[in-house]
């Protein structure tokens, strides 16, 4: 992911008994109707909440939809990076079954990587995949239902912009190594580098993983605009940042484009052969705009090869 200065990152473990949690409504994920386009909570009517369909999918098709997506990798084209070191991603690994978007890690040491490097570390052994959208938006409710995948491999969904950049969500249910235990993390940042690892940390909030999360799908829900972000998982609110919290150091003032992918991260061990396949599985993604503000969505432009 990109990164550079005035980065504020918010890293989250979730824990449910955590007193930070200030919403008490329950939803049972399973029985939600994935084709009744309602978002998991309830929006405030006076807001008038619309759904943005060039960024909203369903995944019902039998092919990804063009008019939306950007297939990284799709006919040998990729758009400002292919992947983070050692994954590269592969558009093979990215494909409709059964009504979702499927994303694929492989162990495929014969893969023909690309020559090139990130950072000194060179593409091998591991592919995975990533869509991009083709539209961009400003600020609104985001919602994804999503089983992450079972490995040390991070599963995730982020926006990037000019000088903004959201992680809404990035999950790594087993990782190896002892800087952490299985996380689920937002970041905010100004979205100009795909580095993650060198992201400056201004602010850390931690939770423990109850339950591994990546054996079934859960509702991940996050809400922006120019003066806060609300998390929600399940349809509980879980965090509230506040603008003035960052002391000025607010970025999110630009249109975004949203990644869908998987990617290898050092920081938290390399995938073994007998570990993969490995596969992260997204029922749906909606996103719910109000029509009173600035629903700025510009069309996707200067997607340049590399």
């Amino acid at each position: 992911m990109q990164v550079n200065k005035f980065h504020i990152f918010i890293f989250l473990l979730y824990i449910f008994s955590c007193n930070q949690i200030t919403s008490n409504d329950t939803v049972d994920v399973n029985v939600k109707e994935k084709n009744q386009p309602l978002p998991l909570f309830n929006f405030d009517p006076a807001n008038d909440w619309v759904i943005n369909e060039e960024i909203s999918d369903n995944f019902n098709g039998t092919e990804i939809d063009s008019t939306k997506w950007f297939v990284q990798g799709k006919n040998n084209t990729f758009y400002k990076w292919k992947g983070n070191a050692p994954s590269e991603y592969a558009a093979h690994n990215v494909f409709l079954k059964d009504g979702k978007l499927i994303i694929k890690a492989l162990w495929e040491p014969n893969y023909s990587f690309s020559n090139v490097t990130m950072e000194g570390r060179n593409y091998e052994n591991v592919t995975t995949g990533a869509i991009v959208s083709k539209h961009t938006f400003l600020n609104g409710y985001l919602e994804v239902r999503a089983k992450t995948a079972a490995s040390s491999l991070c599963s995730s969904i982020w926006g990037v912009g000019k000088q903004s950049g959201l992680d809404i969500f990035q999950q790594i249910p087993l990782p190896k190594t002892t800087l952490s235990k299985p996380f689920y993390n937002v970041a905010v940042n100004n979205g100009e580098k795909m580095n993650i690892e060198k992201l400056d940390t201004y602010f850390n909030y931690t939770y423990d993983l109850p339950k591994m999360v990546s054996n079934d799908y859960h509702i991940y829900g996050c809400e922006w605009n120019e003066n806060y972000i609300k998390l929600y998982f399940d349809g509980k609110l879980i965090y509230h940042l506040k603008k003035e919290d960052l002391n000025g150091a607010w970025v999110l003032n630009n249109p975004l484009e949203l990644w869908i992918d998987m990617q290898t991260k050092l920081n938290y061990g390399l995938p073994r052969e007998n570990e993969l396949p490995s596969q992260f599985e997204i029922d749906y993604i909606r996103l719910w705009q109000k029509k009173k503000e600035n629903l700025l969505s510009q069309q996707f432009i200067n997607l340049n090869a590399i």
